[in-house]
């Protein structure tokens, strides 16, 4: 069986979290409970998907429904929390159509930046904040930073040209 936990970051808590809830289903399974872990990063639509994975990683959800029935307005609230813009995967990783532009303008040669002169910094860096959540500073010289921006603005303009 894969394991849920296969798609973070494994310096990340998300991934320490997972592999914490990964062992103690494997236990419960073990005295005989029999729970059914979900891929995180490919069965949740939002924060809704996420809190109802937790709720029944924890055994949360089953105290819930042992105490106010299966009727408790988790459904609700699941759908309510699934709304929200800045959870949602789609949100994060989808080009604007003036971002994809900017991006064939530096990357359609198939080549990666190795110069970041301001002009670069200013429209790649708000571009890669955006798409990965991340704070990097506009005016930033650091090397290592401006190389990650390129390589992961490369490879997603790559990805798109690939879809399309």
């Amino acid at each position: 069986m894969k394991s849920p936990c296969e798609g973070f970051d494994k310096r990340t808590n998300d991934y320490k979290n997972c592999i914490e809830a990964e062992k103690r289903a494997k236990a419960e399974a073990e005295d005989g409970h029999e729970v059914d872990l979900p891929d995180l990063k490919t069965e949740t639509k939002g924060l809704g998907d996420a809190v109802e994975v937790v709720a029944k990683l924890t055994g949360v959800k089953a105290l819930v429904d042992k105490l106010f029935g299966k009727d408790c307005g988790c459904d609700e609230r699941k759908e309510r929390l699934n709304k929200l813009k800045w959870f949602q995967k789609s949100n994060r990783l989808e080009l604007h159509p003036e971002e994809f532009i900017i991006l064939h303008r530096y990357f359609s040669k198939g080549n990666k930046l190795r110069v970041f002169d301001s002009k670069v910094r200013n429209e790649l860096i708000p571009m890669h904040n955006r798409l990965f959540w991340t704070q990097y500073d506009i005016g930033t010289s650091c090397q290592s930073c401006l190389k990650d921006v390129s390589n992961k603005l490369f490879t997603t303009y790559k990805a798109y040209v690939e879809e399309k």
